[in-house]
């Protein structure tokens, strides 16, 4: 993780999946924003709806695979190192449906391998618009 943030203005790219809402600007730097709960297929496209989620989106800023991308969230309540001892392994609890699932923590929290997750072929888009 690279930095969270209050997610402001995301200018829409056409033609892309619904999972990518768009582009924004972050300390200088152009960054895709992704919304994680379509790419997982556990939420509803969300790009241009303002009343269904909260007023103010947070975006977590991941490195990997060779790519930067924001990751909208509905929020950020606190950011904390966790043991690698303390955390279960997915495959021992019958949790592993997601490849990119890496682990769960004792209270419930599931931990996601970000350069797994970042190496799904439909993170990239190849394709020019025609």
């Amino acid at each position: 993780i690279r930095s969270t943030s209050e997610l402001l203005d995301i200018t829409p790219i056409p033609w892309v999946p619904e999972y990518y809402l768009g582009i924004t600007h972050l300390k200088g730097k152009l960054v895709s924003v992704l919304d994680l709960m379509v790419f997982l297929g556990v939420g509803e496209d969300r790009r241009g709806d303002t009343t269904a989620s909260p007023p103010q989106k947070m975006m977590i800023v991941a490195n990997g695979a060779d790519l930067e991308i924001g990751l909208m969230v509905e929020q950020v309540d606190s950011v904390s190192e966790i043991s690698r001892e303390t955390l279960i392994n997915v495959q021992s609890v019958g949790y592993d449906a997601l490849q990119s699932v890496s682990a769960l923590t004792p209270d419930g929290l599931i931990l996601l391998d970000i350069e797994q997750l970042f190496r799904d072929p439909r993170i990239r888009i190849y394709e020019e618009a025609g």
